[in-house]
């Protein structure tokens, strides 16, 4: 799985690089073969106020079923990252499931 941290407005560390890569791996592990990339984007949304401004957004390409895009919304950048991995996890499942209902029922759709 490549995963890709970006910062918009916030300084990105080591120590949040490698709590991101945990967190998705815990929620994203078992769908390793259909996602080819992972783009995390940690956005200030105040810049220096304070305020529940740190937003994650994750982007995830699977293969052969589109995008999934998420994101989460609090004061810290870890609680933000955490919920919004929690929501990936939750959206590639549902995502993946719907495929294969589809498939079994043979609804043929193709991926957007």
């Amino acid at each position: 799985m490549n995963i890709e941290l970006r910062g918009v407005n916030v300084q990105t560390s080591e120590a949040i690089g490698r709590f991101t890569a945990r967190q998705l791996t815990r929620t994203l592990g078992r769908f390793t073969r259909p996602v080819k990339r992972v783009i995390v984007r940690l956005q200030d949304d105040n810049g220096p106020r304070r305020g529940i401004d740190k937003t994650c957004r994750i982007t995830i390409d699977l293969v052969r079923r589109g995008q999934v895009s998420v994101q989460a919304r609090a004061d810290d950048a870890y609680v933000a990252v955490s919920r919004a991995a929690e929501r990936a996890g939750w959206a590639v499942g549902h995502r993946l499931t719907r495929a294969r209902d589809r498939r079994r029922r043979g609804v043929v759709r193709q991926p957007a």
